[in-house]
């Protein structure tokens, strides 16, 4: 699993065109404010256990640099070694059921399997751009 985490002062996408895999959703727009915005890629080898460590290092760089939130995006543009749509789909919403788990930040999902735009305002302090792997 491959995570992009951008510490935004202020984060919003929109739904452009949904992919063959797309997950059905109701919200097609949406902005947020001091977001941890985290952009996932799941890979063939990613197991529970990757799962686990993910959300236990996001929700430490979430803590450290004290967002409001966690916006989790699929982004497979990532890794070069996808897991099935299947597999991806079920290990992303595992990292956010994870996520809700440990922490009382609000963690959102923006849905699975659309191309998106997004307007991305980024702070610059240490911590704010983190890239991570996981296996």
């Amino acid at each position: 699993m491959r995570c992009l985490l951008l510490h935004c002062n202020k984060f919003s996408y929109k739904f452009h065109h949904a992919t063959p895999v797309a997950e059905p959703s109701d919200e097609q727009e949406s902005t947020f404010q001091d977001a941890m915005v985290v952009f996932v890629a799941a890979e063939k080898s990613d197991v529970d256990e990757t799962v686990e460590k993910a959300a236990t290092e996001i929700l430490n760089i979430a803590q450290k640099v004290e967002a409001k939130q966690i916006v989790i995006n699929p982004f497979a543009h990532l890794t070069k070694s996808l897991a099935s749509a299947s597999k991806a789909l079920e290990l992303t919403k595992a990292l956010v059921s994870n996520l809700k788990e440990k922490s009382k930040l609000d963690i959102v999902y923006t849905s699975f399997g659309w191309y998106k735009s997004f307007t991305l305002d980024v702070y610059g302090h240490n911590g704010s751009q983190e890239f991570r792997e996981f296996s």
